[in-house]
């Protein structure tokens, strides 16, 4: 009772001070008025100066401030002031019951309403200025609400729908590999519009908002913007450090809330998926394609999703085949992307040339290719499989030493996914199982020194992976001069930090700064060039064998694809010079128009001689063989085909016929009496017809 009793006491000296107009000195005669007015200014200044002294540079910092401090401070006051008013009029109900009609009427004040027609009579001009103080406290903090739930998302909302933007892209969630595609975007032409969504998976990586909004990027909610006023926001003054986590039960993406259906409708659209969940990716693509659906689109979209198992593309080929009339789907697995632009910028041939240009004679490799991969895992497997693709050459042979601590394990699974590369290899293939830096290890390194090309390190752990190939470098410098250690370094963030003067014989592959770029996600040159190919020969097919692009099996694409990516080596082989030794891009593609110089194919057969034509078409046969095999398909002997079958191929059981030696491909024609040599013979003849229409050339 006391402490009540004091509350009362204390509230009865205010309503002394800023009712009756008592004087705080009574040896001073100053208007009671302006004494109240110098205080209020005072009240105002310090909360002015708390605002810059400990908020001004903050993230958020105008809104923490509301929440405490002017929140607090408005609470109490407007307690105060309303149970001086209840005191005056009301004078016979007691402390606790003004305490709580003080503390209802504070609350309207927060809904832009108040009480003041019950405590109006028997006040002075004081009491209605500090009323008005902490009612003006009040209307700011419910306006913060408002802009903090409403004005965001009115503005993000008016910025899509009035963009003049023909090219769309949609990111779901906030991650590194959406940040480095879309600062990649932004920076080759700034008017795009790139639009994240937030709020759809529980692990995403908040701090990048500042970044993306930095580069030009909208981030709005998952949740619409006539959706946004709801309870879970209206919970802001309440708890301060709430963050919009609950992402588990999302059924829609509110393509048409968030002012995204028309340009969606209107523009060409990349939507992308990259979270680090797969299962989440799929999850969220799947209600893409609901959202869209209801969109009633007459363009397709593009829907890029992130994966990280294997064959990823065949568990899903199947449902990726559903809704193409109005989707495209594109499949970046992170290890094969970092596999296939690690051996783009690296083609074997281009180190052979740069080293031991010699040896190269009639379109022939006089000279073996040593690759070993330290680390077999998904990764290892996959620049493994890729090197292979692209280094096998008439008169060489594709070797590999393969080390991992698991091997055992690693090579039972190798030679059961992809047996018949393991049989195509075998007399050139060493399965080492030993741990990295280990005495055993070293052993074989030095062993194996002299005969080493390239050197592939793929261990799991950036940092591991850098001390490692450190460590190879001080052993191969001892032997030779002449190789290269590829590195996989995952963080772009680490590789700054650690390494700080780049050697020029280890190469950093697989950041997701590389591989998450405009050129290799988007446009995909290579693919674009395949398609190219494709679409203008399927123009030239009967009606009844024609299959669009977007209708062709994922192997089938990346067959087309494999195709496309080996003219460089076989160009390079022909003779035919290249500007840069060094990388591989679209500009590589250049050295094709040095075809049309040539006003017939009969002319470039009489440069080219008869030897170089057949070994390109013997090398197109390796090649060939190497991709089917790399994609764990085996030959089907012709003793096991069944007798009068006219089929040369089972795709279901991986399976084909002309998947033998060249001396053997003459068997496999007569069995099917069909000139199987002939279509890789007619290599350089198709290369030198596309590079004629301009097949080749992206511009």
């Amino acid at each position: 009772m006391n402490i009540f009793l004091n509350l009362s006491q204390g509230c009865d000296f205010l309503y002394e001070i800023f009712v009756k107009g008592a004087p705080l000195h009574s040896s001073e005669e100053v208007p009671y008025y302006f004494q109240n007015l110098g205080l209020a200014g005072l009240y105002v200044l310090l909360l002015v100066v708390a605002y810059f002294v400990f908020f001004q540079k903050k993230k958020d910092g105008f809104q923490q401030f509301v929440k405490t401090v002017l929140f607090t401070c408005t609470v109490l006051g407007g307690v105060v002031v309303y149970y001086i008013g209840y005191h005056v009029n009301e004078p016979d109900l007691s402390f606790v019951v003004k305490g709580f009609l003080a503390l209802f009427s504070t609350a309207r004040l927060f809904i832009l309403g108040n009480d003041l027609v019950e405590v109006h009579e028997h006040v002075n001009a004081n009491f209605y200025l500090w009323f008005s103080v902490f009612s003006v406290s009040a209307a700011l903090i419910s306006t913060s609400i408002l802009v903090n739930l409403v004005g965001k998302n009115l503005k993000l909302w008016l910025r899509v729908v009035f963009s003049s933007s023909n090219w769309v892209y949609i990111f779901l969630g906030l991650n590194e590999a959406g940040y480095s595609l879309a600062k990649d975007i932004k920076r080759k032409n700034a008017k795009s519009l790139v639009v994240f969504v937030k709020n759809v998976s529980p692990n995403e990586d908040i701090s990048l908002e500042s970044s993306l909004e930095g580069v030009g990027a909208l981030v709005m909610s998952s949740t619409s913007f006539f959706g946004s006023l709801n309870l879970h926001h209206e919970e802001f003054l309440f708890q301060p450090n709430l963050q919009s986590t609950h992402v588990g039960h999302i059924k829609s993406l509110n393509l048409k809330g968030n002012g995204l259906k028309l340009k969606i409708k209107k523009c060409p659209t990349h939507l992308f998926v990259l979270t680090e969940n797969e299962d989440l990716n799929f999850h969220l693509s799947q209600i893409l394609i609901k959202d869209l659906k209801g969109l009633k689109l007459k363009i397709k979209v593009d829907i890029h999703i992130r994966t990280f198992s294997k064959n990823m593309s065949e568990i899903y080929d199947d449902i990726l085949m559903h809704d193409k009339d109005i989707v495209r789907y594109h499949l970046h697995n992170q290890s094969y992307i970092a596999a296939a632009q690690l051996v783009s910028d690296n083609l074997p041939i281009k180190w052979i040339l740069k080293n031991d240009p010699e040896c190269i004679q009639d379109a022939c490799v006089n000279r073996d290719f040593t690759l070993a991969i330290v680390g077999f895992g998904f990764t290892g497997s996959a620049a493994f499989r890729k090197f292979y693709e692209h280094g096998r050459f008439v008169r060489s042979n594709f070797r590999a030493i393969l080390l991992d601590q698991s091997m055992k394990e690693r090579e039972g699974e190798f030679i059961n996914r992809f047996n018949g590369m393991f049989t195509d290899l075998k007399d050139y293939l060493e399965f080492h199982e030993l741990k990295a830096n280990t005495l055993e290890f070293y052993a074989l390194l030095n062993e194996k020194a002299a005969e080493l090309d390239y050197i592939v390190v793929s261990l799991g752990n950036d940092e591991l992976n850098i001390k490692v190939a450190h460590d190879i470098q001080h052993v191969m410098n001892k032997v030779k001069s002449t190789y290269r250690i590829f590195v996989q370094v995952s963080d772009s963030r680490f590789y700054k930090r650690n390494v700080t003067n780049p050697d020029d014989t280890i190469r950093v592959f697989g950041r997701e700064k590389d591989i998450f770029t405009e050129e290799i996600i988007v446009k995909g040159y290579i693919e674009r060039i395949a398609k190219q190919i494709h679409e203008h020969y399927n123009a030239n097919a009967p009606m009844n064998k024609r299959i669009d692009w977007d209708n062709l099996t994922e192997f089938t694409k990346q067959s087309n694809i494999s195709a496309a990516e080996h003219v460089i080596t076989k160009m390079l082989l022909g003779g035919f010079e290249n500007s840069t030794i060094e990388t591989t891009n679209q500009s590589d593609f250049d050295i094709v128009k040095q075809l049309r110089q040539f006003t017939s194919y009969t002319e470039l057969e009489q440069v080219l001689g008869e030897a170089k034509v057949l070994n390109l078409g013997i090398t197109e046969h390796l090649r060939w063989n190497a991709f089917h095999y790399a994609n764990g398909w085996t030959t089907w002997s012709l003793d096991k085909i069944p007798e009068g079958s006219t089929k040369s191929k089972d795709e279901l059981k991986k399976i084909h016929a002309c998947l033998v030696d060249w001396t053997e491909l003459k068997k496999v024609s007569k069995r099917y009496n069909e000139d199987f040599e002939k279509y890789d013979l007619d290599g350089m003849s198709v290369l030198f017809k596309n590079a004629q229409a301009g097949l080749y050339d992206l511009n």
